[in-house]
């Protein structure tokens, strides 16, 4: 996940070409308010999620896995800064969630 100057956010991947492919919100990630922020990769697709409502969806290529792991709150440049703010609750599953579960694990967390 990566803060934008703008205030959106970007879940991405990288490929082995090291192309990044990106999902951006359309909602502006404010200060002082809790978000439930979801991004979903299936291997030709990215997702994101803000509050269990899909906000936008491109294609990507397959993942590089051996680019140097994930990386949350910072694009995926090693000379970055990490956004500010605080990160809770961070889960990785090894399968695809509905958008059902993004909205229910958004609900059960409000």
């Amino acid at each position: 996940m990566n803060l934008n100057p703008d205030g959106t956010l970007d879940f991405l991947i990288t490929d082995s070409g090291a192309t990044d492919y990106a999902s951006r919100s359309t909602s502006v990630i404010g200060n002082d308010t809790w978000y439930h922020i979801v991004g979903v990769y299936n291997g030709s697709r990215v997702w994101i999620y803000i509050n269990g409502v899909m906000e936008d969806t491109d294609a990507a290529g397959t993942i590089n896995y051996g680019a140097g792991g994930v990386a949350l709150g910072r694009d995926g440049d090693a000379s970055s800064l990490y956004d500010k703010g605080l990160i809770d609750d961070v889960r990785i599953y090894n399968r695809i969630l509905s958008p059902d579960e993004i909205k229910r694990l958004y609900n059960m967390g409000r």
